[in-house]
């Protein structure tokens, strides 16, 4: 096997075929990971405003503003988790997936907790950890699959990874809102 899981993966991944690359366990863990953040991203955007203004009672003003400071946040993490994953993690990109994931969900709880009254800044705060790690995920996830299918498999890898993800983003949404409409 080819494959350095946790180093960065092989450029050319040889004669393998699809069926192989598929069964490594890092392909494995990212396509039961991705469609939980792309679930994650999914209900940020769609409802992270109309909770800050029905729920928080925010101005829509407000809560649009923390909507720029979460998509800011995403643009910069798109960006930056690369940085990390190159240069803290050498190549690992995996290990930064694991922990984009623990951000988002600290901060999708830390933003449940909020309410009326709770301070401008730590709801911008939150605001920006759903935009780092929620919706500034993508890109790593995107280069991992492509490098874990190597030169021969990447379009293929990374074909079925998104049509994973994308079930991540058709159902999170529909199941979020449903929860929230009858939870209240």
């Amino acid at each position: 096997d080819k494959f350095r899981s946790g180093r960065g993966a092989e450029k050319d991944q040889g004669g393998q075929s699809l069926s192989v690359v598929m069964r490594h366990p890092t392909l494995v863990a990212l396509m039961i990971i991705a469609p939980f953040l792309a679930f994650g991203h999914g209900c940020a955007v769609s409802f992270l405003v109309l909770y800050l203004k029905e729920q928080i009672l925010f101005p829509v003003e407000l809560a649009g503003k923390c909507m720029t400071v979460s998509m800011i946040a995403a643009a910069l993490g798109r960006v930056g988790w690369g940085v990390v994953s190159d240069r803290i993690f050498a190549g690992d990109r995996l290990k930064p997936v694991i922990i984009i994931s623990l951000i988002g969900a600290t901060s999708a709880l830390g933003t449940a907790l909020l309410s009326t009254g709770s301070a401008i800044w730590l709801v911008l705060l939150w605001s920006a950890l759903l935009g780092l790690s929620l919706s500034g995920w993508n890109s790593l996830v995107m280069v991992l699959s492509a490098e874990l299918g190597g030169i021969k498999l990447a379009a293929s890898v990374v074909s079925v990874v998104i049509t994973v993800v994308g079930l991540g983003f058709l159902i999170g949404p529909i199941v979020f809102g449903y929860v929230a409409d009858h939870a209240g």
